[in-house]
């Protein structure tokens, strides 16, 4: 599910296949996909997604804890963002739970070897 390094201006970055994590057919490469970057711990990570539709700023009060799930469930989805226009709720995944402790060590050491 690690896909690999790529350098990200002048920076090593680990870039994680979250489909093949989760045991999930891979997708095929198309244009639509993108790497998320996101901060695991003090380590820029890229996670492939099938698509970015579009990317918002939303403020701090839009921002609520998520309904209690079952427990799996829950630690992946921290928290919801409800927009009026719409009428759309956004769940928001947490991303220190997509990869535990020493995952992350792991990655951070790889980005460091390769910097």
């Amino acid at each position: 599910w690690v896909e690999g390094l790529v350098n990200l201006r002048g920076s090593a970055l680990p870039v994680l296949d979250m489909r093949a994590r989760f045991g999930l057919p891979r997708a095929a490469r198309s244009e639509r996909q993108r790497i998320l970057v996101l901060d695991l711990g003090g380590t820029r990570t890229g996670f492939v997604t099938d698509s970015v539709t579009e990317v918002l700023s939303v403020p701090r009060a839009l921002v609520e804890a998520a309904p209690r799930l079952e427990e799996a469930r829950a630690r992946l989805k921290g928290r919801v963002i409800n927009l009026a226009e719409g009428g759309r709720m956004i769940v928001v995944l947490d991303p220190s739970a997509l990869v535990d402790e020493g995952e992350r060590e792991a990655l951070a050491e790889s980005a460091r070897s390769a910097a």
